[in-house]
C-alpha cells in the first residue's frame, strides 16, 4: 500500500511516517492476515479505533484500537507504550460484564494494536446529543450498573482505578446495558505513594487530585460518576464551571436523595465524597436513607404500655423461679435437721452424724472418693435410705436394744 500524499511504500497504510499525512485504514484492509477492517469508530490524537471483522472465527466483530508508536517527543512515545502495555496487561485479567475482553495485541509497521470485544450501540456522550437529559430513574439503573463495575475494578488486588469515567467512554448496547470502552489511563492504585506518576486527565470530569495534587483512588472514579450523572442529568458540560456543581433540581425536578447522592460524589476533598461504590450504589437505590431512618425510628421509640407489662411480667416470672428454688432446697434441709434432731434427741448421736452426712453428700451430688452427677432417687429415698444403713451400722455396734426402744417411740405411719 502507498501513501497518497507522497507515494511512500507502507505495510497496512494510515499513518504515513515519511510524510506526516494520516489515512485511515480503508475498508477491507487485512491486519495479521486475520482481521478485515470493516469501517472506523472514532478517532483521536493517539489513533483510531476500527470495527473489523475476524476471519479465524466464524466473522466474528471485533474492536481494534489503533495507536501510533512514532511520535517525536522521546518522552511522550515512551508514557504511550508504556500506557498500552499496561491496558493490555490489565485488561488481559479482567472479567466482567461490563469490561471490554481483550483477545489479541501486536505491532505493524508504526503502530499497536489491541483487540478487543465488540460492542454494539452508541455512547453515552451520542445518546444524550440524540434524546436530550436522561430521567432520573434510568440515571440510577444506569449508574449502579457503573458502581457494579467500578466495584470489580476497585476489588482487584491491587485495585484498578479507571481515572477516565466520562460518557464519551461509556457505551449503551442494544440491550441497554452499559460497558466501559477506553483503559487508556487506567492505573494500579499504589498506597506508598503520594501522588500519580503521569498525569492525566479530562477537563469537567477528573477530580481535583488527578491534576496532579495527590494520588488517584476508587473516590476519584466516585468523582467521575458524579459528574457523569450530572452532566446526564441536565446536559450541563462540567468543564463550562470545573469544579462548580449546582444542585440538579436547580435544572430539572428530582429526588432530594439523588441530587444529594451526586452533589456529595462531586465533593472536592475525597474524604467527604461515599468511600467506595458500593456505598454510592446503596445511595443511589436509596438504601442508606431507609436504613438510617429505621435505625433512627428505634432510637427514639417511645416507652410502651406493653413494654412495661413485659416488664413486670419477666420480673414476675424470675421471682417466682427463685422463690421456688428456694422452697425446694429448704424442705429437704428441713427433713435431715428433723431426722438428725430426732437420733441426737433420742441419745443415737452415731446415727444422726453418721445419716446426716451421707444425705447431704447424696443430694448435693458431693461424691467421697470422685464426681457423682447422676442421682436417681428422690431426695426423701435417700434420705430414708441413709439413716437405715445408720441404724444398722449401729446395731452392728451393740446398740440394738437402744434402736429398738427408738422403734417403740415413733409413730406407726
Amino acid at each position: 500500500m502507498e501513501c497518497t500524499n507522497c507515494g511512500a511504500r507502507l505495510e497496512v497504510g494510515g499513518y504515513c511516517p515519511y510524510c506526516q499525512h494520516e489515512d485511515y485504514l480503508s475498508p477491507g484492509t487485512v491486519l495479521e492476515d486475520r482481521y478485515q477492517i470493516i469501517d472506523i469508530i472514532g478517532s483521536g490524537g493517539m489513533g483510531c479505533v476500527y470495527k473489523a471483522q475476524d476471519l479465524r472465527l466464524s466473522n466474528v466483530h471485533v474492536a481494534i484500537k489503533q495507536i501510533r508508536a512514532d511520535i517525536d517527543d522521546g518522552l511522550a512515545l515512551d508514557v504511550t507504550i508504556k500506557s498500552l502495555e499496561s491496558e493490555a496487561e490489565m485488561l488481559s485479567k479482567l472479567r466482567h460484564s461490563a469490561l471490554p475482553r481483550l483477545s489479541n495485541f501486536f505491532a505493524v509497521d508504526h503502530f499497536w494494536y489491541l483487540v478487543m470485544s465488540y460492542i454494539e450501540g452508541q455512547t453515552l456522550e451520542e445518546y444524550l446529543e440524540a434524546n436530550g437529559p436522561v430521567p432520573e430513574p434510568q440515571l440510577r439503573k444506569w449508574g449502579m450498573e457503573l458502581c457494579d463495575a467500578l466495584d470489580y475494578l476497585h476489588s482487584r488486588k491491587p485495585p484498578v482505578i479507571f481515572r477516565d469515567l466520562k460518557p464519551s467512554n461509556i457505551m449503551v448496547d442494544t440491550r441497554g446495558k452499559l460497558h466501559l470502552i477506553d483503559f487508556g489511563i487506567a492505573r494500579h492504585f499504589k498506597p506508598d505513594t503520594s501522588e500519580d506518576t503521569v498525569y492525566f486527565f479530562t477537563s469537567g470530569f477528573s477530580p481535583p487530585e488527578q491534576y496532579g495534587e495527590s494520588q488517584t483512588d476508587a473516590r476519584s472514579d466516585i468523582y467521575s460518576l458524579g459528574a457523569t450523572l450530572h452532566y446526564l442529568a441536565t446536559g450541563h458540560h462540567p468543564q463550562l464551571t470545573p469544579f462548580k456543581f449546582k444542585p440538579i433540581s436547580t435544572y430539572i425536578s428530582v429526588s432530594s436523595m439523588f441530587d444529594k447522592t451526586v452533589l456529595k460524589a462531586v465533593s472536592m476533598s475525597p474524604a467527604r465524597r461515599p468511600a467506595s461504590a458500593r456505598e454510592m450504589k446503596a445511595m443511589l437505590a436509596g438504601r442508606l436513607k431507609r436504613k438510617r431512618a429505621r435505625r433512627t425510628a428505634k432510637q427514639k421509640k417511645p416507652i410502651t404500655v406493653a413494654d412495661v407489662g413485659l416488664a413486670v411480667i419477666v420480673f414476675a416470672l424470675i421471682s417466682f423461679v427463685i422463690l421456688t428454688g428456694l422452697v425446694v432446697w429448704i424442705g429437704p434441709i428441713q427433713d435431715i435437721v428433723f431426722r438428725s434432731g430426732e437420733f441426737t434427741f433420742s441419745g443415737f448421736r452415731n446415727i444422726s452424724v453418721s445419716g446426716f452426712e451421707r444425705t447431704i453428700r447424696e443430694q448435693f451430688t458431693i461424691p467421697e472418693g470422685g464426681d457423682n452427677t447422676e442421682n436417681p432417687k428422690t431426695f426423701s429415698e435417700i434420705l430414708e435410705a441413709n439413716f437405715d444403713a445408720a441404724r444398722e451400722r449401729a446395731a452392728q455396734s451393740h446398740e440394738n436394744d437402744n434402736l429398738n426402744e427408738y422403734d417403740k417411740q415413733m409413730p406407726v405411719e
